[in-house]
């Protein structure tokens, strides 16, 4: 015995792993022996089996430390490897039987609280969160992980938000305010928004809307449902009065790949969509549009990338649009976020939101901003964008007939308030 112990102070982990291997030979039953091969196990990163050899000793042994404090151990690691894995439910197997075993190691009740979020079970998440004493320095951001945790376990959600646009030389094309109300269920979910749009058009361009008015309301309810871990799928509809298009269509699916990452396609047709800036051979029509997108998630950072293409009046276009998400705590919503985009369109929520852009010339965006969770109940959000885009702003001084096209830098705000319970 005490030439395996000198062993292992020395590291000579080949001569302990020999006098452990003719110890459980001589001795198959001797404890020491049976703590030093689980320990062997353990350092060789061999958890399942160190688990498996402890498993027959710690319940006829049930009252001795050494043995539950090694079973739980490297039951924490296995569990661990299946949470890596996405397999919550074999993760939650294990913990289980080592809570029985061990009831004061404390990461497994971390791990319990990872397992149940991992299978969207919330509230059984934060009762696992708040029975686990974090470290005095940790406190602070474990408290931002019980928000996040408590707010996605609520069902019902009411936002309200504001977008408002200015050009650069103080002119307001449009402001559109929206209020929503959604409810989340077991695989599926359903929202209900209203947006009201004011259009105000430019004294000196060339653009007019005569008979449509400048304000017009649309009524759109979309849904959403998983099928299982990798497929879901969403449906939306829209009808309006003005301004917006007549009604709106639109269907996606998305695969979600093993290693966080996800991909899905997005159709959509929106009927008699009317250009905020009526550009060139840009009058109103039915619009086809199309959407491919790709999205990468890790714990601290998401990055989500779009190809938007559009079929207006026989005519193509297209744009490309990236947002990278930064998560400094915990909560999970709580962000900060850098976007942009370029194509020969605007990007597809620009469009639904009718703010200006042309079509056929480039449309160029920026934009920063972030969501900051109150509490577990609200959350808000500010984001300031920049777009540069080509618009029909005149005509020709000299010849009535001729369209001089320029470009305009628009500025926009917009804000939210999200109230969860």
């Amino acid at each position: 015995m005490c030439a395996i112990s000198t062993s292992e102070a020395l590291e000579m982990y080949d001569e302990t792993d020999k006098l452990i291997t003719r110890g459980r030979k001589l001795f198959p039953d001797e404890q020491f022996f049976i703590l030093k091969e689980a320990a062997a196990l353990y350092r060789k990163k061999n958890y399942q089996a160190g688990m498996n050899l402890l498993d027959t000793w710690v319940d006829s042994l049930s009252g001795n430390k050494e043995l539950t404090s090694a079973y739980s151990a490297n039951a924490e690691m296995v569990a661990q490897e299946y949470l890596k894995m996405k397999d919550a439910d074999s993760a939650l197997s294990v913990i289980g039987r080592a809570k029985n075993i061990d009831n004061t190691n404390q990461e497994l009740l971390f791990l319990e609280g990872n397992a149940y979020e991992m299978k969207g079970d919330y509230k059984s998440a934060y009762a696992s969160y708040s029975k686990y004493k974090p470290e005095s320095l940790w406190i602070r951001e474990y408290r931002r992980r019980l928000y996040g945790v408590q707010n996605r376990g609520y069902k019902n959600t009411i936002s309200a938000d504001i977008l408002s646009g200015w050009y650069s030389d103080g002119n307001r094309p449009n402001t559109i305010i929206s209020a929503a109300y959604s409810r989340k269920m077991k695989r599926d979910y359903i929202t209900s928004t209203i947006n009201i749009s004011t259009k105000n058009y430019d004294s000196t361009s060339s653009e007019t809307e005569k008979g449509t008015g400048n304000t017009g309301a649309q009524l759109r309810i979309d849904w959403g449902h998983t099928f299982n871990k990798r497929w879901s799928t969403i449906l939306g509809v829209a009808a309006s009065t003005s301004i917006f298009p007549t009604w709106l269509a639109q269907a996606g699916a998305f695969y979600a790949f093993p290693k966080d990452f996800e991909m899905g396609v997005t159709v959509g047709y929106r009927r008699n969509y009317n250009p905020a800036e009526i550009i060139l051979s840009n009058k109103s029509g039915n619009m086809y549009n199309l959407r491919l997108s790709g999205n990468v998630y890790r714990d601290l950072w998401r990055v989500n990338t779009n190809l938007d293409a559009f079929m207006l009046n026989k005519n193509m276009y297209f744009n490309i649009n990236s947002q990278f998400k930064y998560y400094p705590t915990y909560d999970r919503t709580t962000h900060i976020m850098v976007s942009a985009g370029i194509g020969t369109a605007p990007e597809v929520d620009f469009v639904d939101k009718l703010m200006p852009g042309s079509f056929e010339h480039l449309n160029a965006s920026l934009g920063i901003g972030g969501v900051y969770m109150v509490s577990p109940n609200i959350s808000l959000g500010l984001t300031a964008s920049f777009h540069y885009f080509y618009n029909q702003s005149e005509k020709d001084s000299e010849n009535p007939d001729i369209t001089v096209t320029n470009y305009k830098n628009l500025y926009d705000i917009y804000a939210h308030i999200i109230f969860s319970f």
